[in-house]
């Protein structure tokens, strides 16, 4: 059996025992029958084990028996497939994948978005990191010339349709992205990778990937109008989000954060149906800007912020 079909299976088996919160294998196998992937075969019992146990390997996802419970299986960590985790991530591509895949009468009536694959630059970094090996880079930042990077290569991020790789250099962190990265080689220096670092408290404060730590965390109020309001609940800017008051027009959220570029301009691109309410130094930052932009509409020359 091909490969990309085994994963097929482990997904099915992973989304069917987590809707169903507790299921017997009797069940499992019942399912099995009736979907595309088994061609009406049963799923044995061995074949079941040898799954549960690749899936604790790949997706870090634990199968368990409750012996007490008419010996129904349930996913001892679920907690893992709501987690902003690579397990969740992949577990999450992989299964949206296999519902489409089983949905060939449709396919053409289905639309995402592109997802940049990364290349060999993706398997570049990713081969450093297992190792701890010193990466050098050349970076082509937008209107600047190339630059030379010896870097420690500490994680790398999704966010937005692009990879990025965060790199430690010069005592201090900064952002890569993939698509400016023109050249990369893996050096035979190592290097010790702290033992404090945990990438995903290091992002925890921000809003994406500019990382820039003369931002102080702090408390920001924003208060959504109409429609937007159902949206901003739904769809969080931020894990640390949450509703302080509510009325029948508007629904105001807090959040703790460091209100760095992008999340400002975040913010700014809803201007009329979410607006900063604390601090007012951001209110009026963002006032500043649309004046700025009407400015520049107007014929002048001035422009908004600029970053990388």
């Amino acid at each position: 059996m091909r490969s990309s079909e085994i994963f097929r299976e482990y997904i099915w088996l992973v989304r069917t025992i987590w809707q169903a919160g507790r299921i017997t294998l009797e069940e499992i196998s019942n399912r099995w029958e009736n979907c595309s992937l088994s061609d009406g075969k049963s799923l044995s019992r061995s074949t079941f084990n040898r799954h549960r146990e690749a899936i604790e390997r790949i997706f870090d996802l634990q199968i368990e028996c409750d012996r007490h419970s008419g010996n129904a299986y349930y996913i001892a960590n679920a907690d893992v497939i709501d987690s902003d985790s690579t397990a969740n991530w992949l577990a999450s591509s992989l299964s949206v994948s296999n519902l489409i895949s089983e949905s060939r009468e449709i396919q053409n009536r289905i639309m995402l978005e592109q997802v940049p694959y990364g290349g060999e630059t993706l398997q570049f970094i990713i081969d450093a990191m297992k190792n701890n090996h010193i990466v050098e880079i050349e970076y082509q930042s937008y209107g600047k010339p190339s630059k030379q990077y010896t870097l420690e290569p500490y994680c790398i991020r999704l966010f937005r349709q692009r990879w990025y790789l965060l790199g430690h250099y010069d005592n201090k962190f900064r952002i890569f992205s993939f698509d400016r990265i023109t050249r990369i080689s893996i050096t035979n220096q190592k290097f010790i990778l702290k033992e404090s670092f945990d990438c995903g408290k290091f992002f925890s404060e921000f809003f994406g990937v500019m990382t820039d730590l003369r931002v102080k965390p702090q408390k920001v109020i924003l208060r959504a109008y109409g429609l937007e309001r159902y949206y901003l609940r739904d769809l969080p800017l931020h894990h640390s989000q949450k509703i302080i008051s509510e009325t029948d027009k508007t629904i105001d959220f807090e959040l703790y954060i460091r209100p760095t570029t992008d999340f400002l301009a975040t913010i700014f691109s809803r201007t009329g149906w979410v607006e900063i309410i604390y601090p007012i130094e951001l209110k009026e930052l963002l006032l500043d800007w649309a004046k700025k932009m009407m400015t520049r509409i107007s014929g002048d020359s001035t422009t908004l912020p600029q970053w990388e």
